[in-house]
């Protein structure tokens, strides 16, 4: 089998793809995975600084908002003693409402004096004493600060607060508390945000305690500076740490706010990397795969020819096993078949010639032992006469002995050249017999060697009927892949159309969106039109407005550049989908091929099956061939060895006929004396 043409052409060929494809995997897979990782990693990079943005702005915005209420007028009355009147009260509730209503971010707001004891809050007056708080001893020395995130008394989410000194001429007279509610923040900022399928943002306090997460089982009970990694990253104020948590690899990129000692992280799981490399991996096998269907598919094409020839040394080796020699045979190749051809031919054409010989050999040797047979009855006849000549009597001899002898010696020159001819034909025929017997040993050697290299194309038959059958099953096995892979390109394309609807659907909603921030820039313009009109009276108004009004342009901003986020994702989406359908068709059209190259290889079979059978035949009838040339060569020594008794025979003939000569004149002698006598 791996001496064979299929053999030759289809491993090395099959070997070197397999190996190509599986290098170009492996490099693939292991570039898919670098882009995967940056590219989830860029994406936290951005949110991590998106998140971190909007923190030190609403942080900086809520600390302007608290440093500007803490000089309203309304506050003033409450600030002297007894002050703390049912009209004045109200007016300062209003005021503190309306700071709750600036934001949705605000829990609610306080006003404390200088003691810790609650004045008033946007609700009414509490018995909360913060006079031990760390954010109000600093807040009395005139700071505007932020606290650290604790657990909120009314709702148990983490809460912040923002303190600012109230002042009047100088003075420090009490503390404006704002506090936000950091779990609303997160729900509508951070929670939202996923890097991959499992990625996501968390917010933590500068000492490591947990603020935001998806997981509330860990807000404000999670520690990271527990653990060696948290340290690392708690001791930087950005960049990015690999670490393990709850059984799972990640990586982090994580950033400190300038606002406040919090630090802001986004989580990539090597889970979602793990995927995307995956899916790369199983789109490389099933492409290299498909390559190698098609390159079996090419290779037929290429074999098909060398089984043409095959086929037409086995049909002309049956039309010489029939016994036809008129036949000839042209392969027109340079390879192992076309000297097979070559081999054939020649073989048949020595093989005629061989016969056509023995059958003049033998033709003309019958000639020459019939003229000797008829030669040797002559010289009997002679002897039968001289012997009867000899019995009638001397007498009657005498008379006629003279007549007699001289006929005798006449039929003895004329015996004595026939003897000699006979004898240099039977030498000629012995010598030809045993050339014919030398050129019939080896037509038989010739012969059996058409036997054996009938017997070796007989196993070479067998072999390639061999190859087509293991053809066969990997032909079945490549349309089962390609099947395999159809269904999975007609998943992914539904996949794909599917994400292309909720790419128009996330569009549709950055448009709602985007005129929403329309409507609120329009509001914050005549807030802040309106403010004007108020005086003093609107001042911190105004700067609510202006805050707003800003937030509204970053807003449209921001829903600019995801719309074209959102458009880039649908066009590459409508491109994938295209590619898909494309993928599609050459998948049907590789599966078509695939069937008509199953239907040749079984045609292969029982072409590679024929011509066994008729190689078979041609060894069988070489076989009996060179028994019968055998026969014939044994036959030929026998005649041979019988030509050469003959020439003996002929040469004690010729030595009887010079006796008899000179006993014909001894008798002429006798008949003279007897004449004289």
């Amino acid at each position: 089998m791996i001496g064979s043409v299929r053999a030759k052409l289809l491993i090395p060929t099959m070997m070197t793809l397999v190996f190509s494809i599986g290098i170009s995997g492996y490099f693939s897979a292991r570039e898919a995975n670098e882009e995967v990782r940056r590219g989830l990693l860029g994406m936290g990079t951005i949110a991590t600084q998106s998140v971190s943005k909007s923190l030190n702005d609403l942080l900086g915005y809520m600390r302007g908002v608290a440093a500007l209420e803490s000089e309203n007028d309304k506050f003033d009355p409450l600030m002297l003693p007894g002050g703390a009147t049912g009209k004045a009260l109200e007016d300062a509730k209003l005021a503190l409402q309306r700071i709750v209503d600036t934001s949705g971010f605000i829990e609610a707001v306080t006003l404390y004096d200088l003691a810790g004891t609650c004045i008033t809050n946007n609700k009414g007056p509490t018995n909360v004493s913060i006079k031990d708080r760390a954010y109000f001893k600093r807040a009395i020395t005139g700071e505007v600060c932020i606290s650290e995130p604790v657990l909120s008394r009314t709702n148990n989410e983490p809460v912040s607060v923002i303190a600012a000194p109230v002042r009047r001429d100088g003075k420090i007279l009490g503390v404006l508390i704002v506090g936000l509610d950091l779990s609303k923040f997160s729900e509508s900022i951070i929670t939202p945000i996923r890097i991959g399928r499992e990625g996501y943002v968390y917010l933590m306090d500068g000492k490591g305690k947990m603020i935001s997460h998806p997981e509330k089982k860990h807000i404000m009970k999670l520690d990271v500076s527990q653990f060696d990694w948290g340290r690392e990253m708690l001791s930087r104020d950005s960049g990015t740490v690999s670490y393990t948590f709850d059984g799972h690899q990640k990586v982090m990129t994580f950033k400190r706010l300038a606002a406040a000692d919090w630090v802001v992280g986004a989580v990539v799981n090597d889970g979602d990397i793990s995927r995307a490399t995956d899916s790369v991996t199983r789109s490389s096998l099933i492409f290299g795969a498909a390559g190698l269907v098609l390159a079996c598919v090419a290779m037929l094409f290429v074999v098909n020819p060398i089984l043409a020839a095959l086929r037409k040394c086995v049909d002309f080796a049956g039309t010489v096993a029939s016994g036809d020699l008129g036949q000839t045979l042209y392969v027109n190749r340079n390879d192992e078949l076309g000297k097979l051809g070559q081999s054939l031919s020649a073989m048949v054409d020595k093989l005629r010639g061989m016969i056509e010989t023995a059958t003049s050999k033998t033709a003309e040797a019958e000639e020459q032992t019939r003229l000797a047979r008829t030669a040797t009855q002559q010289a009997e006849l002679a002897r039968l006469a001289a012997e009867n000549a000899k019995k009638e009597g001397m007498l009657v001899a005498a008379g006629q002995l003279e007549e007699v002898v001289a006929v005798i010696s006449a039929a003895s020159d004329q015996l004595s050249l026939q003897i000699e001819q006979s004898d240099r034909i039977a030498t000629n025929s012995s010598q030809r017999l045993s050339e014919a017997a030398a050129a019939m040993t080896e037509m038989n050697a010739t012969v059996q060697e058409v036997a054996s290299n009938a017997s070796s194309a007989s196993g070479m038959s067998d072999q390639t009927k061999g190859n087509a059958q293991n053809g066969q099953r990997i032909m079945q096995q490549s349309l089962q892949s390609i099947g395999t892979l159809h269904m999975v390109s007609l998943a992914l394309k539904g996949d794909m159309t599917q994400l292309n609807e909720h790419a128009y659907a996330i569009s549709r909603i950055m448009s709602v969106i985007s005129d929403i921030a329309d409507q609120t820039n329009l509001l914050a313009l005549n807030a802040a039109i309106e403010a004007a009109r108020a005086g003093d009276a609107g001042r911190g108004f105004a700067v609510v407005a202006d805050e707003v009004r800003k937030l509204a342009e970053k807003t449209m901003a921001s829903t600019h550049d995801v719309g074209d986020a959102i458009a880039a994702i649908q066009a590459s989406t409508a491109k994938s989908v295209k590619s898909m359908d494309n993928a599609l068709a050459e998948v049907e059209t590789a599966t078509g091929f695939a069937n008509m190259s199953g239907e040749a290889l079984r045609q292969i079979v029982s072409d590679a099956d024929a011509t066994a059978d008729q190689v078979r035949a041609i060894a069988t009838a070489s076989e009996q061939q060179s028994a019968a040339s055998e026969e014939i060569n044994q036959s030929i020594l026998e005649v041979s060895t019988m030509a050469g008794q003959t020439a003996s025979a002929m040469n004690e003939a010729a030595k009887a006929v010079a006796d008899m000569v000179s006993q014909s004149k001894t008798l002429s002698r006798l008949v003279a004396d007897m004449k004289n006598s």
